[in-house]
Order: C-alpha cells, then structure tokens, then sequence
C-alpha cells in the first residue's frame, strides 16, 4: 500500500513539472543569450485610437499626424525608445500576427534606396525587393522585401520617408496581407 501512494506522488509531480516545463518550448534561445534591455517607456499620452465599427480601429499619431486603420481585436502600444525613435506595435501575439512600426530620424535624404538599406544596415536580409507606392492617397513611395529575423523568422520589410522621419516596419511574414491592407489606409494628415 505505502508503495502505491508513493508511486502515486511521484507520478503527480513528475506530471506538473512536465506541464510547468512544456512552456520553455516558447522560449527563444536569442532572448535567453541577449545581454538584458532596459524596457521600453511607455509614452506618455496614450495611443490615439478610435473604433470605426466592430473589426476596425484607426490609430493617429499625436505629433506626426499620420493615420491607418487596424483589426479592433488587435492590441496597439506606442513606446518612446530615446528622444528620437519611437515605436508603435500592433499585434494579436497568441497568433503571431502583428507588426511594429520603428519610426526614426532620416539620415537619407529625400529617398531610399535598396543600395542604401543594405549599406547602413548590412545584416538585414533584403530577399525579392520591390518599390512600390502605399497610402490612402496612393503617393508614398516606399520599398518591400522579405527579411530574416532571428527569432521571428521569415518577415516581411517595408522602409519609406516621410518628411525628416524614416519609418521601418517590421512584420511577421503570416501577416504580410494584415500589413498590406493597413498600408492601403495609411495617410499623413
């Protein structure tokens, strides 16, 4: 008998810490290696969305007055990284689906050039670039290509120039019609 309840304890822990460990799977191991981040800062004003009915939303950024639509169900946070860059991520992460928009200073000039992507950037992956004209108003020249990421995978790459500001967006490859279709609503105001 003392056996059996024995037996039986040990099989109860032996199955929670499998269950407790099957999460590490989800881990990735850049993460793991990185030297830690400080977190990103929130902004300081709250991200500047409105429900247009119940499966779109539209963000407009408080200062640059630029406007695009996105899934209401998907969750949108603004982070200030220094002074000068800034993010906005737009994700449904239980799917993996989402993108995030690195808005920075442009150092380029009035274009952008695949030539000049590869050169300050040299370890992106620049896979079956493309130029090709985004917005609502469809007058924003800007490039696409499919990137690697280490822990992301295959993405897909968009770079354009908007007045003295560089906008990198990153998205998961799965959502690169998400991304399209956002771009196709994407106006400065």
């Amino acid at each position: 008998m003392a056996v059996m309840i024995l037996s039986a304890i040990l099989w109860f822990f032996a199955f929670r810490y499998s269950q407790n460990t099957s999460n590490l799977a989800t881990i990735s191991w850049s993460s793991l290696i990185q030297p830690p981040q400080p977190p990103p800062v929130q902004t300081e004003s709250p991200p500047q969305s409105s429900i247009i009915n119940d499966q779109l939303s539209v963000y407009t950024h408080p200062h640059l007055k630029f406007s695009f639509n996105y899934p209401s169900d998907f969750t949108l946070a603004t982070f200030q990284e220094d002074e000068e860059n800034e993010s906005v991520l737009v994700q449904k992460a239980a799917e993996k689906q989402g993108f995030e928009i690195v808005i920075q200073n442009n150092t380029t000039g009035n274009t952008l050039t695949i030539e000049q992507i590869k050169k300050e950037t040299p370890e992106t992956v620049v896979d079956d670039p493309q130029t090709v004209i985004i917005g609502q108003e469809k007058n924003i020249p800007a490039i696409i290509f499919w990137g690697q990421h280490p822990s992301l995978g295959r993405t897909r790459e968009m770079r354009f120039i908007h007045g003295s500001k560089e906008y990198r967006i990153s998205a998961y490859a799965e959502s690169d019609t998400l991304v399209g279709r956002m771009l196709q609503t994407w106006k400065f105001n």
